[in-house]
């Protein structure tokens, strides 16, 4: 028996065999011994499990460097950014290096925090970095009266969730046990967690019949850690999701909890633990009613590929008549317009954008006329 799989028998025999899906996913993407995030397996990219915006494109760093300098040479913006969770720190590298060429002076001024759970993400950002950055291991760490931006990109997808059913018209939490033949499997019981019970109510949710659903009260808790360490400035955040009205179609009813292995498609988010990545659809209604009940002032919110249409990132593209489709401006052009195509990658991301403490509008963001 490997170290992992007995590592995992121990935990479940310390749990009474039965733990939540929340806990169950904390523990085998951010154990610090074994998880996922832990590990120093390649896990973005061709080599790793998945791939995110910022992997295929640096054009998607590169517009917000250009907004966000603008931003702050106006006024409007204090020089300080946050980046929460930011993976192999390819957007970070060429964010600050964007931000270094379009304003020397601001980039003087710049004060930049890192966030980063897993310790091998840490390590790999650590060595992009073109400026003096503070890495910090939790949100707990940042001091609080932050003022500046606060940009997250595929953060919340990667949260732990509870996970619920409706059978024979009685809700039920799903549980993950460990059973006599040491084998992870689920089990069911009559709902009683009252913070599910109030998150239902809160959003107004009635499942129908064998629907299934992840709960996200650890994405709700983090918004509030935010909030605390936030005294004005912007919030930022990028994933896809869904909104209630999409998650009561049919064809979302098994949830979206899974895994991705190697690139693989992995349906049952048991398989291959400590191994694969797990990833669930965010709820888009939710996160906007808590920004509503901390007060934050909704800024933007689009589809990423309209959201960077309106950022101008058609800007970057070159007119050339290079015929070699292998060429730097070429790939450069193809990977432009991959992000803005109706379908592709950025269709499927949400950009949910809010103040506090400041005005905004949506002008002053795309520096257009009222």
């Amino acid at each position: 028996m490997k170290k992992a799989e007995k590592y995992l028998i121990e935990v479940f025999e310390e749990h009474g065999r039965k733990m939540t899906y929340a806990d169950y996913i904390d523990l085998v993407l951010y154990n610090e011994q074994y998880g996922y995030y832990s590990s120093s397996n390649e896990k973005i990219g061709r080599k790793g499990d998945f791939y995110t915006t910022s992997s295929l494109s640096p054009f998607f760093a590169k517009i917000f460097a250009k907004m966000f300098v603008r931003l702050v040479e106006l006024g409007l913006i204090k020089p300080c950014f946050c980046e929460i969770g930011g993976g192999n720190g390819q957007f970070i590298h060429t964010f600050l290096k964007e931000w270094e060429q379009l304003s020397p002076h601001t980039f003087k001024l710049l004060q930049v925090f890192v966030i980063e759970r897993s310790v091998y993400h840490l390590q790999l950002q650590k060595q992009f970095t073109n400026c003096s950055i503070e890495f910090l291991s939790s949100i707990d760490m940042l001091e609080e009266g932050f003022e500046g931006i606060i940009f997250s990109n595929e953060l919340f997808d990667a949260f732990p969730v509870h996970v619920i059913e409706k059978r024979k018209n009685l809700l039920y939490e799903v549980f993950v046990t460990l059973n006599d033949h040491h084998q992870i499997v689920e089990e069911k019981q009559l709902l009683n967690n009252e913070e599910i019970i109030r998150y239902l109510k809160w959003q107004q949710f009635n499942l129908y019949e064998n629907q299934r659903m992840e709960i996200p009260l650890k994405m709700l808790g983090f918004m509030k850690q935010m909030n605390k360490k936030l005294r004005r400035g912007l919030i930022i955040s990028i994933d896809y999701g869904y909104t209630n009205e999409e998650w009561m179609q049919p064809v979302h009813r098994d949830g979206s909890l899974r895994g991705y292995y190697k690139h693989q498609f992995i349906n049952s988010p048991l398989q291959y633990p400590f191994q694969m990545d797990l990833t669930t659809h965010i709820h888009i209604d939710s996160y906007k009613a808590m920004a509503k009940e901390l007060e934050w002032q909704e800024v933007i919110h689009n589809k990423q590929n309209e959201f960077l249409i309106k950022a101008d990132i058609l800007s970057f593209l070159n007119n050339h008549e290079d015929t070699d489709p292998f060429s730097k401006v070429s790939k450069d052009n193809r990977a432009i317009r991959s992000l803005i195509m109706a379908g592709g990658i950025s269709a499927g991301f949400d950009v949910l954008m809010h103040c506090k403490g400041i005005k905004l509008s949506q002008s002053q963001l795309f520096n257009k006329n009222e």
